[in-house]
């Protein structure tokens, strides 16, 4: 009997101990790491961008007010220098894209040939390498007063697809990266299935249904549509109640679509469109990227800051926010190394913000019966 209630004693003794021997777990957070320089220097007050893009090796981001695409090493985090110089519109004069002047580059992505695709001012697209400069300049048979916007790969079909948001109606151009001709167009005029759209926002090829996407903004609610690249033409159209100032747009875990509103962010099911998940803090939001390695939306806030978005329970994680030097309204669009994890951020009169998880501390050491600190 005794020997029976030392056994219970000793079982008793070990779960305790073990309860209180066991490691506090600790969080890793997204924090500000450094600032890179353009140049050596900070980035021009006012240094306007659009849509930045990141792969495993260079960081590109569109910077209109200097009319060239800007490129960093995105393993060391340096500026390597311009793509395009001279060769885009610029800052661009006047209101007719959509109550703001008509510059340039404004999208911008790389291929799976490692070309540099950038929308342009006047309707044009310019294709090239950081080392050969451009080498091809498309227009996309829009007014060469307005300008040529955001744009999405699709690497199976072998197509860039971009908007023309300023022209009415608006369109979409479907263009080979086998020769560089546009081999069609989408407008959007409420026929055809189209809705009437008031602007073009971000296209997004979807790996898992084929399809593209493309946030159109209309005078209602904002809508997401997609696209079949063979025919290009809508084939199901996701209306999403509430969504005034539909902006960016990415593809995400399983296939999932983000999109941003006025009043928040949206993760929608890409078959269906159904809103798996509302965002509030993720606005107001121009860019949206997708980075897979940490299964993260990143939104980005253009008052200064980001929100990190969990896309396995599409909940929020962190938001880092950031104060803007004086007379600096706007930034921040992010983009992401799958690789190293790095996401950057440009910022008018500062640089290229840095931002990665801070690792964990290692866990506290927790006395116990069976355990010495």
């Amino acid at each position: 009997m005794r020997l029976k209630r030392f056994g219970l004693l000793f079982s008793s003794l070990s779960v305790i101990a073990l309860l209180f021997s066991t490691p506090v777990s600790a969080v890793s957070t997204y924090q500000q790491q450094h600032v890179i320089y353009i140049n050596g220097a900070p980035a021009p007050n006012p240094y306007a961008t659009d849509i930045s893009f990141a792969d495993s090796d260079n960081y590109y981001v569109a910077a209109r007010t200097v009319g060239r695409v800007d490129v960093f090493n995105a393993k060391d985090d340096f500026y390597i220098g311009p793509f395009g110089a001279g060769q885009f519109v610029g800052p661009g004069t006047g209101t007719a894209c959509n109550g703001r002047p008509c510059g340039g580059p404004n999208g911008v992505l790389v291929d799976n040939q490692h070309q540099i695709w950038a929308g342009d001012g006047n309707n044009t697209v310019k294709v090239g390498t950081l080392a050969a400069g451009v080498t091809h300049v498309i227009p996309t048979g829009g007014l060469p007063t307005t300008r040529a916007d955001e744009l999405a790969f699709d690497p199976t079909d072998h197509l860039v697809v971009i908007g023309s948001d300023a022209d009415v109606p608006r369109f979409l151009t479907f263009i080979s990266t086998d020769t560089y001709s546009v081999v069609g167009h989408l407008i959007f005029d409420g026929t055809g299935g189209t809705p009437v759209a008031t602007g073009m926002e971000q296209p997004a090829w979807n790996p898992t249904t084929g399809l593209i996407y493309q946030a159109v903004p209309t005078a209602t609610d904002g809508e997401v549509d997609a696209i079949d690249p063979h025919t290009m033409k809508v084939v199901n159209r996701f209306l999403i109640p509430g969504c005034g100032g539909i902006t960016g747009l990415t593809v995400g875990l399983n296939g999932n679509l983000a999109t941003a509103c006025s009043t928040g962010g949206r993760i929608l099911r890409a078959s269906d469109g159904a809103i798996l998940a509302t965002i509030p803090q993720a606005a107001p939001v121009d860019e949206i990227w997708y980075n897979p390695t940490e299964k993260v939306y990143l939104f980005g806030i253009t008052s200064g800051g980001l929100a990190v978005v969990d896309a396995t329970s599409n909940t929020l994680l962190q938001m880092l926010t950031f104060t803007l030097p004086a007379g600096v309204t706007r930034c921040c669009a992010p983009a992401a190394n799958p690789t190293n994890n790095h996401i950057y951020q440009p910022i008018p009169g500062v640089g290229i913000m840095v931002t990665f998880r801070q690792p964990a501390p290692a866990p506290a050491c927790v006395p116990s019966f069976v355990r010495r600190c």
